[in-house]
């Protein structure tokens, strides 16, 4: 019997893989594992409670949290690709653990698993990933594994920030299809994600927060992550199921034009407001879908993590 087939995950003509029925996955089968990774298992009230008070102990979780909620809106919203980078050279301040709660959202948060890479890989495997994923968000851990043997860092922001994978020619002389996607980015490492020398549009398309020992992100990262392992996977099917409810889309345009206006009012760069925006976004959606009506984040709580237009000018660093 002939049934509908999905190679990737997020928006299609059929809604929002993997949470449409009667469609099947086949694609790449070495993509076999993280699309059995997306699945739920355990109690959504213990992750939701968890999830909370994560929220509520700090912003940078709670602003990790929405980001990969607000990577599905990428899409219907019209946003570039964009990254949201924890970095600190302190360790134990919980930066993996916020990666993992993310990632617990959609399906098995098992860092260097299926759903949650390292940076130890080649350009062409990460456009691959991103477009697998397309819209469902795309953890990567240990940016010091991306760097060379001299130290310096080989990780290009803008291979991925773009949402288009490099352009191959195939054995015929023609074109090979280029891979596509538009989703957010979680990355954490030792040191930040972009530096002096990179160009203003990789240190727009970033949203970088420093973790200090004194400023943890997560209070015991440690039964987190244990709770995180036995319970996941509800709350980005609940999403997706508001989402597609009539003035669900709808809903989020709304909102992401009154935040982004709201955001382009600091001395901050379109780019960076929009991913600000669109964070925004999503942590509204959740507050009101997932968490009850709770607290939202506001302008305020985002605008010490938004780079000013002189700090992102390359003419003037």
């Amino acid at each position: 019997p002939e049934c509908k087939s999905v190679s990737r995950m997020g928006w299609n003509e059929e809604g929002f893989s993997p949470y449409v029925k009667g469609v099947v996955f086949d694609g790449n089968p070495g993509f076999a594992q993280a699309f059995a990774a997306i699945r739920h298992k355990g109690s959504f009230e213990v992750w939701r409670e968890a999830a909370r008070a994560a929220r509520e102990y700090s912003t940078a979780a709670r602003i990790v949290l929405a980001a990969s909620f607000a990577s599905v809106l990428i899409r219907p919203v019209g946003v570039q690709p964009f990254f949201v980078h924890l970095w600190g050279m302190d360790s134990g301040t919980g930066k993996t653990v916020a990666q993992m709660l993310a990632a617990s959202a959609w399906g098995y948060p098992q860092p260097g698993g299926p759903l949650f890479p390292t940076f130890k890989s080649t350009s062409v495997a990460f456009e691959v990933i991103a477009s697998f994923f397309n819209s469902l968000p795309v953890c990567i851990d240990e940016l010091q594994l991306a760097r060379d043997v001299r130290g310096k860092l080989i990780f290009n922001v803008y291979e991925l920030a773009s949402g288009s994978g490099k352009l191959r020619s195939n054995k015929a002389l023609g074109l090979s299809s280029t891979p596509t996607w538009a989703n957010c980015f979680i990355t954490s490492g030792e040191s930040p994600l972009v530096g002096d020398n990179d160009g203003a549009g990789a240190v727009n398309r970033v949203l970088e927060i420093e973790c200090r020992a004194d400023e943890r992100v997560i209070e015991d990262g440690h039964a987190l992550s244990n709770l995180l392992r036995d319970n996941f996977g509800h709350a980005g099917r609940i999403f997706v199921e508001k989402l597609l409810e009539e003035d669900g889309v709808d809903l989020a345009k709304a909102m992401y034009g009154l935040y982004y206006e709201e955001c382009m009012k600091n001395n901050t760069t379109e780019k960076q407001a929009l991913a600000a925006a669109i964070v925004l976004t999503g942590d509204f959606l959740i507050s009101s879908w997932i968490f009850g009506g709770d607290h939202c984040l506001t302008v305020e709580d985002m605008a010490e993590f938004l780079k000013s237009r002189e700090q992102v000018s390359a003419g003037a660093r």
